[in-house]
């Protein structure tokens, strides 16, 4: 059984040095390549009757029992996501030698790289020829179904990763596992175990909650690998972290403050605000009832323990530039650290609080010019900085004009260890997690991941962006 492969980027998979040397992700369906459009039929080609029911019932993957099931899947490259995604139905088939068998129970949702990935554009440009079309999803939590004769003696990554309660790494069904490749399909068969880590054996799968498992798995290690990697991130430091209630921001604020940083959180409402005040409370101190700090409905300071202390700033404001710059001044100076995801004018006001002795800015994203919106200038070179998209897509690392460092290789070689910690904090209670589950949408697998990427980049996502596949 041959396995039908998924090019990820290197925001979802981890590796901007593997991307460069032509590394695939990976997504094995239960048909050979040739043959996998043959035994599976397009949405659009299902009978009336199948139509409708899936059209006007939310398809959610109950159990084991079903032959069949939904794949997302893109025919060929078009201008987003909705119009080039659909939905296959396929029949399992029991994997082959080392290969594992996964049942899909949360997705997480990448807007960007899904966007371009459907685009054929960056990374994706293999897209373009790819005669049977590709799969979408990159990172997911999914439970272990049925493993190849072969499998079972092959060890998992978790004993690399710390995820894994015994250490051996080794599968069984019922086990719960993260992979990355495909993720927006009841059923992933994986080449080998190899691929995966595994986070926790099959009689302690109702303590893990999946969603968790997908959000820290990319989200949650990128932030590791960034700032204490590739930023070096010291205690007492200043940190900007923007679209700070993000899939990533979330864990770049907290690890901020485990190192006692003040950190500046930028926010596009107020129940954003909250809501990640409330996510970082265990490493901030009592609010005094009698102090008076808000303005337009946000609070603007708490103090934090370890040193630290956390400032909002509402990104939506007319006056984002100014309070960003007032908030870094009563930090006590310019910015030593960026974690920056938003690309546009966001850049370029980072860019000019950005320490210029040995600030370092790490480009996480570039949001605010991607393909779905028009409505921002896209970043051009300043002092020397070539645009975000040329950075991030590039891994490239740049020295401005006057000497402060711009991060394009967030990920760094240092992918393992990153991930490590980032499971063994949340695992200790120490990185805590927000979500934003798309709840239940109706439609099949296809129409709900659609609009799970449309809902991202609309920015009305609070927390790691899921899509809920299947039931524990």
């Amino acid at each position: 059984m041959a396995a039908m492969r998924v090019h990820t980027c290197r925001a979802c998979s981890g590796g901007g040095a593997r991307h460069a040397r032509g590394h695939d992700g990976w997504l094995s369906s239960s048909h050979s390549r040739s043959s996998s459009l043959q035994h599976s039929r397009w949405r659009s080609q299902a009978s009336s009757e199948e139509k409708q029911t899936m059209d006007t019932k939310t398809h959610i993957n109950h159990g084991y029992a079903s032959s069949s099931y939904q794949r997302a899947w893109a025919a060929e490259p078009a201008s987003s996501f909705a119009k080039a995604v659909k939905t296959l139905i396929l029949t399992k088939e029991e994997p082959t030698g080392t290969q594992v068998l996964l049942r899909v129970l949360v997705a997480g949702v990448n807007g960007g790289c899904e966007t371009f990935r459907c685009r054929a554009e960056h990374w994706f440009e293999r897209n373009n020829a790819n005669d049977d079309g590709f799969a979408v999803g990159a990172e997911g939590c999914a439970i272990v179904e049925a493993l190849g004769p072969d499998a079972a003696e092959v060890p998992s990554q978790a004993a690399a990763y710390g995820a894994d309660v015994d250490g051996t790494g080794k599968l069984a069904v019922g086990d719960i596992v993260a992979f990355v490749g495909g993720a927006f399909s009841e059923y992933v068969t994986a080449p080998s175990p190899e691929r995966l880590v595994r986070i926790a054996p099959a009689g302690a799968v109702h303590d893990v909650n999946a969603g968790d498992v997908a959000a820290i798995h990319i989200s949650g290690a990128i932030a590791v690998c960034a700032l204490y990697h590739q930023a070096d991130l010291r205690h007492g430091e200043r940190v900007v972290v923007t679209t700070a209630a993000g899939g990533t921001g979330q864990f770049a604020v907290q690890l901020a403050l485990m190192r006692g940083c003040h950190v500046v959180a930028t926010c596009g409402t107020e129940t954003k605000r909250r809501a990640l005040e409330l996510l970082c409370e265990q490493y901030l101190l009592p609010v005094d009832c009698n102090q008076h700090d808000e303005e337009d409905g946000f609070r603007h300071v708490r103090e934090a323990k370890e040193g630290g202390s956390l400032r909002f700033v509402n990104s939506r404001s007319t006056e984002c530039r100014d309070a960003i710059r007032a908030a870094l001044d009563q930090a006590g100076g310019d910015a030593d650290v960026i974690y920056e995801g938003v690309g546009g004018a966001m850049r370029e006001t980072c860019l000019d609080v950005l320490n210029a002795d040995g600030g370092r800015l790490l480009v996480i994203g570039y949001i605010s010019e991607y393909p779905h919106t028009t409505t921002t200038t896209t970043t051009t070179t300043t002092n020397g900085v070539p645009p975000s998209e040329k950075l991030f897509w590039s891994a490239s690392d740049v020295t401005d004009s006057r000497g402060a460092r711009v991060i394009g290789n967030v990920w760094g070689k240092r992918v393992a260890e990153g991930r490590k910690l980032a499971y063994d904090l949340w695992r200790d209670g120490k990185l805590r997690v927000m979500l934003d589950n798309c709840g239940v949408v109706d439609g099949d697998i296809g129409s709900r991941a659609t609009y799970a990427v449309e809902r991202m980049l609309g920015g009305d996502t609070c927390g790691k962006c899921i899509l809920h596949v299947s039931d524990m």
